[in-house]
């Protein structure tokens, strides 16, 4: 190809055809321009595929760590579930003398604790990748900004808190109970019996447990629900298959759908592809809550706020017909019954 060039250049030179030799060579630069300029653009393109594909891969490395901290946060949680039965149980003054002597948990139960242990190593790689991103991702990133911003230094914060309360309870018990030494060692003596029954301030320390056990839930609630909700995001801009584990279909929970009434107000709850509950004082709309289910019995009611944010166990009849729900952490009696 040079050499047809060269063969050119020579025969109008030879000719002494200046003007349209210079013609030719201005036809020629711009060839060459027009060259460079191609492979610079097929250059671009290859950097911007090579970018995208590593911006998929890094947002396929985030889904599956939130995926691994919503399971951290659900070991936490079911943890939490099993407890909340046994805090109302005593704290109602349900358990006898008796129950504490064939079930030693009744006393150690409140000091079973996990941090929640959530990571943010993959967001932090894709934060550093930020300026490679399509505007949808960018939005999703903003998102993410919050959940590990805010919300992770929440659960965080809570974990500090309620490791500390259960410590000073600890100290305070080692430094004026004699039968301390006996607490972790599995057997329930007559004298921590006795104090568990009669001690004015044995109920005071279990409700400050509570609280901030209550306090703590409502925080992994926060993250989960936000990280869930992104997880899904993820999964369908990648075009990849979500965990059945965690992203419930919808149409499973048909027989929630419905009315519900409390006294002068009511929730009804409906949806396709999402559930929500819309909640009516004399039919009037006060409220809308997304809900996300967290089981086969169990529902997580959420808005943006971290007390916005109630888990609630789906109460089923002896016919398999829903009564109702109970929420976590509420220690209120109907006719005998939470």
């Amino acid at each position: 190809m040079l050499h047809f060039f060269r063969r050119i250049r020579r025969e109008l030179l030879a000719n002494s055809q200046t003007i349209r030799y210079l013609k030719y060579g201005i036809g020629e630069i711009i060839l060459v321009v027009i060259g460079i300029l191609i492979a610079i653009q097929v250059d671009n393109w290859n950097e911007d595929r090579i970018a995208a594909e590593k911006t998929k891969v890094l947002f396929k490395q985030v889904s599956e760590e939130l995926v691994q901290n919503i399971k951290n946060i659900d070991r936490n949680l079911n943890d939490m579930i099993r407890k909340d039965s046994l805090f109302f149980k005593v704290l109602i003054k349900g358990v006898e003398h008796e129950d504490y002597k064939t079930s030693p948990g009744l006393f150690t139960f409140p000091f079973i604790y996990n941090r929640a242990s959530l990571s943010g190593d993959d967001f932090k790689v894709l934060l550093e990748y930020k300026d490679n991103l399509t505007k949808h991702q960018d939005s999703i990133l903003l998102e993410l900004k919050d959940l590990y911003g805010k919300r992770k230094k929440i659960v965080d914060l809570d974990d500090e808190t309620q490791h500390n309360t259960q410590m000073d309870i600890r100290d305070e018990w080692r430094n004026e109970q004699e039968w301390f030494s006996n607490l972790f060692e599995g057997g329930m003596t007559d004298e921590m019996i006795q104090y568990a029954l009669t001690d004015p301030f044995y109920r005071n320390d279990l409700h400050e447990m509570r609280f901030r056990e209550y306090w703590r839930t409502m925080g992994l609630l926060w993250f989960r629900t936000k990280a869930l909700d992104l997880y899904e995001e993820i999964t369908e801009m990648l075009k990849i298959e979500k965990d059945t584990l965690l992203v419930f279909d919808t149409t499973n929970f048909e027989q929630i759908k419905g009315v519900y009434k409390f006294g002068d107000e009511k929730v009804q709850i409906r949806g396709k592809n999402k559930l929500r509950a819309y909640f009516f004082d004399n039919d009037s709309l006060i409220q809308e809550w997304n809900i996300q289910p967290y089981s086969r019995t169990y529902l997580i009611s959420y808005r943006e706020e971290k007390w916005h944010n109630i888990l609630s166990k789906i109460e089923f009849g002896n016919n398999g017909e829903i009564l109702g729900f109970s929420n976590f952490g509420d220690e209120t009696l109907v006719n005998g019954k939470r």
